[in-house]
């Protein structure tokens, strides 16, 4: 269990605090909305598992394509961060949605934490490289990144309606979901995992 003062975390508190996130542990997403010391390491977390999936769609160019692939530069870096910076306005849609369309009360730092908690699968999008398989394991990634998002939120706010919870991570995912395709091209590969076939396509 986080405490809650404590401004110096473990190595092994944040493992044990990864291993309960995985299982799905409701406590431990109470704990993240509080723990304002996991702020850093969460955002890190998060832009870990955006570059793992531009490396995945990076690598889907190189093993899957037969053109040559993809640019390491605008696919693994710069879709990593036009991702990563998608990411963070899906989760100002997210807040505005909640607090001021639905009057739930959440302080922002809280909410990204637990947001952010809940799109590390979004990692899942390194297995797009993956022949035949691939899309759906991209698919695979943006679902579970809803699931973790709404069940981590529903954790985190237990009094509020699961309905309008889920209204509101649909509305920022909506937002990245909408606007990835549109920033890439022939020329410009700013893509990350299951995107890489919007791509194509």
């Amino acid at each position: 269990m986080l405490d809650m003062q404590t401004t110096q975390l473990s190595a092994d508190q944040l493992l044990d605090t990864l291993r309960r996130v995985v299982r799905l542990e409701p406590a431990v997403f109470k704990e993240i909305r509080d723990a304002r010391a996991l702020t850093g390491v969460i955002t890190c977390a998060l832009a870990i598992a955006v570059v793992i999936a531009g490396f995945g769609a990076y690598m889907y160019g190189q093993t899957v394509l037969d053109f040559g692939g993809f640019s390491f530069v605008n696919t693994a870096l710069l879709g990593s961060l036009f991702t990563f910076l998608l990411f963070l306005a899906g989760f100002g849609v997210t807040y505005i949605v909640l607090t001021q369309l639905f009057t739930i009360d959440i302080a922002p730092d809280a909410l990204f934490r637990v947001l952010a908690v809940g799109h590390l699968p979004y990692a899942l999008g390194l297995l797009v490289l993956i022949p035949q398989l691939g899309f759906v394991f991209g698919l695979l990634s943006i679902l579970a990144v809803f699931y973790w998002s709404l069940f981590g939120l529903k954790a985190a706010l237990p009094a509020a309606s699961e309905l309008r919870l889920a209204a509101a991570v649909i509305a920022g995912m909506a937002l990245w979901i909408a606007i990835i395709p549109f920033i890439s091209g022939p020329d410009n590969e700013f893509v990350t995992g299951v995107f890489v076939y919007g791509l194509i396509a």
